[in-house]
């Protein structure tokens, strides 16, 4: 493991688990430990528990921070409760772009299923369905008859 202290820093070493960053900024490479040896950052604003990982905290009078470049670390309140505000925007994005990129994952699929050609005109059989978007007209069994039972027993009526 290493921790580099920059300029006006101070931390202070209480044991083999427990470390107390005073001040200043200081960056950690922690190799991996194993749960029961988790390492404990006291700062001014939080006790910070990791066992393995990459980050720095910069502890000053008016402003303070964690950055994580990997792993986990967890951040526990040493006063009141945090407010924690996490970029909503950012998450619902990253969401959206999995879920486009599933949907053209499974289009990409049925497209190897598809034998495609060019016709103006063509014969749809029985027990199928075409679904047509712009010039595209995709053909694919027909899954359920619900629709044209509904119709029949109109009829009947």
């Amino acid at each position: 493991s290493h921790v580099v202290l920059d300029a006006r820093s101070t931390i202070r070493f209480d044991g083999d688990e427990n470390l107390s960053q005073e001040g200043g900024k200081v960056f950690y490479k922690i190799i991996a430990r194993n749960a029961r040896h988790k390492l404990h950052i006291k700062t001014s604003f939080a006790i910070i528990g990791i066992k393995g990982t990459t980050f720095i905290v910069g502890s000053e009078q008016n402003s303070s921070f964690v950055a994580l470049k990997e792993g986990v670390v967890g951040i526990q309140s040493i006063k009141e409760a945090f407010e924690l505000y996490k970029k909503k925007v950012l998450d619902e994005y990253e969401a959206f772009v999995r879920k486009q990129q599933q949907e053209f994952e499974k289009f990409k699929k049925q497209q190897e299923d598809y034998i495609v050609e060019q016709t103006e005109a063509f014969d749809l059989e029985a027990g199928k369905i075409v679904s047509f978007k712009g010039n595209k007209a995709i053909e694919d069994p027909l899954e359920s008859e619900k629709e044209f039972e509904k119709y029949e027993r109109m009829l009947e009526e």
